[in-house]
């Protein structure tokens, strides 16, 4: 007779409770339990209460965790695998003539961005009057001319906070000419494969449905590979506990419990 004792929150109760007992562990008791531990911050000592229960179980047999961690390996295996896999719904469908044909690409907007641009613009233009602007009062000595206040010092500090203007109007500039040249590669692309699937559209089709064949091949590939895991893993169950195990998607956490006590 084995018994172990393992600490969980509150929250966790039904759903450890409920992985151990497919391990045929039988609780034999199950206590609420609070402790108080002090924090200081800023200063102060702060208390707190932390809740948990203390499940104490027993089993019969006496099975070596190496055992459970190689079924926790088929099982992690196993959802691995599922997360890979997908259904009918989830497949992609086959492609069609009519599907693969090529589709102009939609003509970006430049609107908004020759809006933000022109902003830039103006804050760079009026920028650079009043640097040299400030700069020409500095040299001859008409206060008059000084951008802000009544010198150089005054109007600089404003000016320069002025001047990020400038690289961002250069930024944008640059962005809304990639833009266009993206368009016109896209809208050249767009030609050739035109030509490529008006001259024929079947032999045009053939490497889209060699990928879609590809992919419910691999897809029917995995389809036995987790049939077989699954077997594998009621198995080792039976053999280990005696039945199929019913939940599996929280072994990981009863392995990581087990091992610690």
């Amino acid at each position: 007779m084995r018994t172990i004792t393992i600490q969980v929150h509150p929250n966790d109760e039904n759903r450890m409770m409920d992985v151990f007992s497919q391990a045929n562990w039988r609780v034999i008791s199950n206590q609420r339990c609070q402790e108080e531990h002090s924090e200081i911050e800023n200063g102060e000592t702060v208390y707190y209460t932390y809740t948990f229960n203390k499940i104490t179980m027993q089993r019969e047999e006496d099975i070596s965790i190496y055992d459970e961690r190689r079924l926790a390996e088929l099982i992690e295996n196993y959802y691995k695998s599922l997360h890979d896999w997908k259904s009918d719904a989830d497949l992609p469908k086959a492609p069609t003539i009519e599907s693969v044909k090529p589709r102009m690409p939609s003509k970006p907007s430049l609107v908004g961005s020759f809006i933000v641009c022109f902003i830039f613009a103006a804050l760079a233009i009026f920028d650079i009057i009043g640097i040299v602007t400030s700069l020409i009062a500095n040299s001859t000595g008409n206060a008059s001319l000084y951008f802000m206040g009544d010198s150089l010092g005054d109007s600089m500090p404003f000016l320069l906070f002025l001047s990020p203007s400038i690289v961002l109007f250069i930024v944008w500039i640059v962005k809304i000419i990639k833009t266009k040249k993206s368009y016109k590669y896209s809208c050249e692309r767009y030609v050739i494969e035109l030509e490529k699937y008006n001259s024929n559209p079947e032999k045009y089709l053939e490497p889209f449905m060699e990928e879609y064949n590809n992919t419910i091949s691999k897809n029917n590939e995995l389809s036995q590979v987790i049939d077989e895991q699954s077997t594998k893993i009621k198995n080792e169950s039976i053999k280990l506990y005696g039945h199929e195990l019913n939940n599996m998607v929280h072994y990981d956490d009863y392995i990581e419990k087990l091992s610690k006590i």
